[in-house]
């Protein structure tokens, strides 16, 4: 095994300690009322939105679309919670302690080949956001490579856990052969990295912006079967869906709004998810806005992979792009044997998502006094 030890220096992991603390679970109670006339008439229903990871730049359209008041126009109050991964966000999902969650396509696909009955109803992030990082000055280029070696996964409910076990078995390196490690991620993570206790990560795109602002220089390996294929969206059950269409529908268009917004004005996206949410602003210091910024144009920019505002698909599923996830996932054992594409996603509120006047929620966003 060839193991890599490069230091990024301790400094670096301590600045990232204090710029990574835990984000706590329930959001605060928003700030603002809702900006649209007429929200305050309505009854809201709660419901539990919980995505896969941590509260951070990248859903800043979640502070949005509640200070502009988006979810209420549709009725809905969300309450932010996170299981803690994509395996226990879908039990969360199953016992129906979640209604919306944010799961990875891999542990979607895992879940209904065991027999739960979900379905991906949002396409958010159009391209891959997972890959495998080593210090980019090492002897690790491939995962053939990590054959008697380690690698640092956030937990072990994590979809990029399974991307990973499908990828080494491509790369022909047995179960038996790679041993991983609940790392965390943030400091944590890259502290492991640092100190050679895993020779690799297995995490995302937002985790790894993080690291490289605080001096990391890392490699990326993606084997190009993942080009093909989306990543983190939303999902619900299926019956779930069935009982509250108005709601899959009302969530998904507060997202796009909320969507479109933040892409007009990062900068007013990050100031208001540290309104909302003020256990995401962990630095005081002057760059940090920007570099939050870079966090959420990272991942903004695979949600808005072919243009989905002007094509008016925002939330969209490609029919081949489901396709092309099954057959991976057949390929490279995250499920024994095919199943129905068309059972595991759901594209009845594209129409519903992109329901509204885009050049006005762009006006609004340009015109955010913060």
């Amino acid at each position: 095994m060839k193991t890599n030890t490069r230091a990024f220096g301790s400094m670096a992991v301590l600045a990232l300690a204090a710029a990574l603390a835990a984000c706590a679970p329930t959001p605060p109670s928003a700030p603002n009322a809702g900006s649209s006339s007429g929200s305050q008439d309505k009854a809201l229903t709660r419901i539990v939105v919980a995505p896969s990871s941590e509260m951070s730049a990248a859903w800043a359209a979640f502070a949005v679309a509640q200070d502009q008041g988006y979810f209420a126009e549709e009725g809905i109050e969300i309450e932010l919670q996170w299981p803690g991964g994509s395996a226990d966000l879908l039990q969360a999902m199953a016992t129906g302690r979640v209604q919306i969650g944010g799961p990875t396509p891999e542990a979607v696909l895992a879940a209904a080949a065991n027999g739960q009955d979900i379905k991906m109803t949002y396409n958010w992030s159009r391209e891959a956001v997972q890959s495998l990082a080593v210090p980019a000055d090492g002897e690790i280029t491939s995962f053939a490579d990590l054959k008697g070696g380690t690698i640092g996964v956030a937990n072990f409910a994590s979809g990029a856990k399974l991307m990973a076990d499908a990828a080494l078995r491509d790369a022909g390196v047995g179960a038996d052969e790679v041993t991983f490690i609940a790392v965390g991620t943030g400091a944590a993570a890259l502290d492991a990295l640092t100190r050679g206790e895993v020779d690799a990560l297995m995490i995302w795109d937002t985790e790894y912006t993080k690291m490289e602002q605080y001096g990391a220089t890392l490699r990326y390996i993606m084997p190009e079967e993942y080009s093909r294929l989306f990543s983190t969206g939303f999902a619900a059950a299926a019956d779930y869906i069935e009982e509250n269409p108005d709601i899959i529908a009302g969530f998904g268009r507060a997202w796009a709004k909320g969507t479109v917004w933040a892409t007009a004005n990062p900068e007013g996206a990050v100031e208001l998810l540290w309104e909302y949410y003020p256990q995401t602003k962990t630095d005081s210091s002057d760059t940090f806005l920007q570099e939050q910024v870079a966090i959420f144009e990272g991942r903004n920019a695979k949600a808005m992979s072919g243009d989905p505002v002007e094509n008016g698909i925002l939330g969209e599923f490609p029919p081949d792009a489901l396709t092309a996830w099954v057959d991976f996932a057949v390929e490279y054992g995250v499920i024994p044997s095919p199943l129905d594409p068309a059972s595991v996603y759901t594209n009845d509120f594209v129409e519903d998502y992109n329901d509204f006047d885009v050049a006005d929620v762009q006006a609004a966003a340009k015109s955010f006094a913060g």
